[in-house]
């Protein structure tokens, strides 16, 4: 015989039995008298903008996923309109939804009444993400239904949102998985927009942090016996046009998220979301699935490295967005290539940045101290394009302020990169 269960194992089994009892109760609400699609998906993109480049990319996406190709796969595609007034994208065989009023919460619950799966998988408007991508989502989602799972993720400490780019960090731990690729349950759209919930859908609206996520994720938390899944899709199946070429063309590019202030209106709309919410608890997880070219068990890891993350992604200008002018980065070696890796250049003024660490780091008297030099290195490599680097060994308001030609040392509380100390990364480097 085995050794008894103790106390505490016994109630977090049976605590977990309840929570998953609750959420296939969820379920099975959801299916109304028809029942849901279990081998399909439905794909929600939602979008708003009429001029740029998003519209370009939205309408390569619906003619991607309505195309033979996915039919296996996909169920149906809803195009969630927020573009009160002017005229939608016509694609054959695209559920177009146009609401009269543009909210964020549309997709969560305007959808609701036209998804025949389970499986349903949320995207921006400025990203895509291919068949074999796709197949790898929905297979580890299906094991554990109750998990939000996707490749973008943040985490919290407390109520304050942190911004930092997890994947500079091996290792990390996430407690939130972002919508530009999440799938998720049927269920979970149904507790988002349970009655209940209301008077915090309504926020959403007023809240210039744009936390209709923050409030997915808290309510998926409640009946969720595990945190969010991390899932690293495979290798350049992932189309990231927000993230490639906005930087060549902000104006006719950029998004909701390109707020100077946003990790602090996150932490303010995430303190209140708590708040309300007592009851969800955002747990943390370094556990990531693998994707990988013909894989077809299910394989976790904790450990992934920065290579690996970047391969997700097509990131080059020139196939994403060939009208926009690029020029490609230099091929680097040593130091210059480690950078480049953490930090992709993919504009005239990141390579300039890189350039001044790898050829010119340190202005004045430690210029020719090697120590300090990889000292700025390391810390540079979380905090791409900065002027203000941050010493990551440090805990004060110390560190390297970029001039034309050099970094110089600082370490004085009234110095000016003092006003940007909130967007110093949440780690500590080893001295």
């Amino acid at each position: 015989m085995g050794r008894p269960l103790s106390r505490r194992a016994i109630i977090s089994s049976c605590l977990t039995a309840f929570t998953l009892l609750v959420f296939v109760c969820f379920r099975g609400q959801s299916q109304s008298t028809t029942q849901l699609n279990r081998k399909k998906v439905t794909i929600i993109l939602t979008s708003h903008q009429t001029t740029g480049h998003r519209p370009s990319w939205l309408l390569s996406s619906l003619r991607q996923y309505t195309s033979p190709e996915y039919a296996d796969l996909v169920d149906r595609v809803i195009l969630v309109w927020n573009a009160v007034g002017a005229r939608p994208p016509n694609v054959k065989g695209v559920l177009v939804l146009s609401p009269a009023v543009n909210s964020l919460n549309n997709r969560w619950v305007q959808t609701l009444p036209h998804i025949k799966t389970d499986a349903i998988l949320n995207l921006d408007d400025d990203i895509a993400i291919n068949k074999a991508a796709m197949s790898c989502m929905f297979r580890y989602w299906s094991a554990e239904p109750w998990r939000l799972v996707g490749p973008f993720v943040r985490r919290n400490e407390g109520s304050e949102y942190v911004m930092d780019e997890l994947t500079n960090v091996p290792g990390s731990v996430h407690t939130m998985v972002l919508p530009r690729v999440l799938m998720l349950s049927k269920a979970h759209l149904m507790e988002y927009a349970a009655p209940g919930i209301q008077p915090l859908r309504d926020g959403v609206d007023l809240d210039e942090a744009h936390s209709d996520d923050l409030l997915l994720n808290l309510v998926a938390a409640r009946n969720a016996p595990r945190p969010p899944l991390r899932i690293a899709l495979p290798e350049k199946s992932v189309s990231d046009y927000g993230t490639t070429c906005s930087l060549l063309d902000v104006e006719s590019s950029g998004g909701l998220a390109d707020q100077t202030d946003r990790s602090s209106l996150r932490s303010t709309s995430l303190a209140k979301l708590l708040s309300s919410l007592p009851s969800a608890v955002l747990s943390e997880s370094n556990e990531v699935a693998m994707c990988e070219a013909g894989q077809r068990s299910r394989v976790f890891t904790t450990a992934v490295s920065l290579r690996r993350w970047r391969e997700m992604a097509v990131g080059d200008s020139r196939v994403l967005c060939p009208s926009l002018k690029s020029t490609p980065p230099p091929e680097r070696t040593g130091p210059g290539e480690e950078l480049q890796m953490y930090c992709p250049e993919r504009d005239a003024a990141a390579t300039d940045w890189v350039d001044t660490l790898e050829r010119n780091p340190i202005c004045g008297e430690s210029r020719s101290s090697s120590k300090e030099k990889l000292a700025l290195f390391e810390s540079a490599k979380h905090q791409c394009g900065a002027w203000c680097v941050w010493d990551l060994r440090a805990t004060g308001k110390e560190g390297w302020h970029r001039t034309e030609k050099c970094f110089e040392k600082f370490k004085d509380d009234e110095h000016e990169c003092g006003d940007w100390f909130h967007q110093r990364p949440k780690l500590i480097l080893a001295k």
